[in-house]
């Protein structure tokens, strides 16, 4: 493994078995993972910390497709579970676009499940919608699968759908719809769902009309480590477009997901887990993305402040979410960036400021490493 971290550190990249050897870093290995992941994020973007401000809402968790991953979506068989079916308004959505701007939102992000009376003629109402209530804002949103439902609802394809969601105030597109880029995996949580190859068609077809991307992964359900390195295919379209600029890695939320009520999955992941989803993949610096955003919302904030600065996901770029009410988790924008962390209206602003202006490096890097070597949780 050593001989693997100095060849990164030399510059060289890692193939898909050595990425399954550093994902099987076990103790002190853990922690010489991290420190070659958090010295790639240093050299990449330096020590400097900032956030973008953003709303995420959802406008419909009413869903056709029987991803089991999610405790969020509602159809027949769901309704027993967390919440109730709602479908957002467009004067809803503009109302609550004009809200989150009214408290210092630079970004909106709109996702949602695919709803059946859903075609590409409403993501286009949408993003009028936000836009018209706020021209400012940066509009990220809509899915892979929302994009090619939406299409396909349509008669139109992807890049004349994407095109249209330019013109009408899109910047950039959410990761999320990956769950874990490989059809074995997809197969057992989201059988339904747009294959892999379809997914990055439509990130290529994003990329190419101008549009910029996240790579999302949601990781410890029913994959292995193989299928993590397998996600990381997305180096390749990286290489070919330059497309991606965040790469979000999501530990799954057990409670209410139905393929852990079925006994299915695991509860999410260890902490040495979350540290090294966050590092490993930055070992492929020359064909990712630059920033990595670590969720607040999922490990919490502490946990989302200790992979961030051990693991090198403390970058340049940095997403929160406001503290204004809204449906769904935040998500990176990759446009809207620049405000520093430690900034006026920092702590108010910002639900994880703790988080962003979390500064800790050397000795303790070594501190919260140590934890995952012990087998500590988060």
């Amino acid at each position: 493994m050593r001989e693997v971290l100095d060849g990164v550190l030399a510059g060289q990249d890692v193939d898909e078995l050595e990425l399954v050897d550093l994902f099987a870093a076990r103790g002190a290995e853990v922690a010489a993972v991290a420190e070659v992941a958090d010295e790639l994020r240093r050299r990449a973007v330096g020590d400097e910390v900032t956030f973008v401000v953003n709303r995420s809402h959802n406008y419909t968790n009413v869903c056709t497709f029987r991803c089991t991953c999610y405790g969020f979506s509602k159809g027949p068989l769901s309704l027993n579970l967390r919440g109730k079916p709602y479908l957002l308004t467009l004067d809803d959505n503009a109302s609550r676009v004009r809200e989150a701007v009214a408290a210092g939102a630079t970004e909106v992000c709109l996702q949602g499940g695919i709803h059946p009376s859903f075609d590409g003629s409403f993501y286009l109402d949408v993003a009028r919608a936000v836009r018209g209530a706020a021209p400012e804002v940066h509009v990220h949103g809509f899915t892979a699968l929302e994009v090619f439902e939406g299409a396909r609802g349509s008669g139109w394809t992807s890049r004349r759908t994407l095109r249209m969601l330019q013109e009408a105030g899109l910047r950039s597109l959410p990761g999320t719809a990956a769950a874990v880029l490989d059809d074995e995996v997809r197969a057992v949580l989201c059988p339904d769902r747009v294959t892999t190859d379809v997914w990055l068609e439509v990130h290529r077809t994003a990329h190419a009309v101008g549009l910029r991307s996240n790579i999302a992964l949601m990781f410890n359900l029913v994959e292995r480590p193989v299928h993590w390195a397998r996600h990381l295919r997305t180096r390749a379209l990286q290489r070919e477009t330059s497309g991606f600029t965040e790469f979000v890695p999501l530990p799954f939320v057990h409670m209410a997901a139905p393929v852990y009520l079925k006994r299915g999955a695991r509860r999410g992941p260890t902490w040495r887990e979350v540290v090294l989803v966050h590092a490993v993949p930055r070992t492929g610096r020359r064909s990712t993305s630059t920033c990595w955003p670590a969720s607040r919302a999922r490990p919490g904030v502490r946990c989302a402040s200790a992979p961030r600065c051990t693991a090198g996901s403390r970058t340049s770029r940095r997403s929160c979410r406001s503290r204004p009410r809204g449906e769904g988790s935040r998500q990176p924008n990759p446009k809207s960036c620049g405000r520093r962390a430690d900034g006026p209206g920092s702590q108010q602003d910002v639900c994880c400021s703790t988080t962003c202006s979390d500064r800790r490096s050397g000795a303790g890097l070594q501190l919260l490493v140590a934890r995952c070597a012990r087998g500590g949780r988060c």
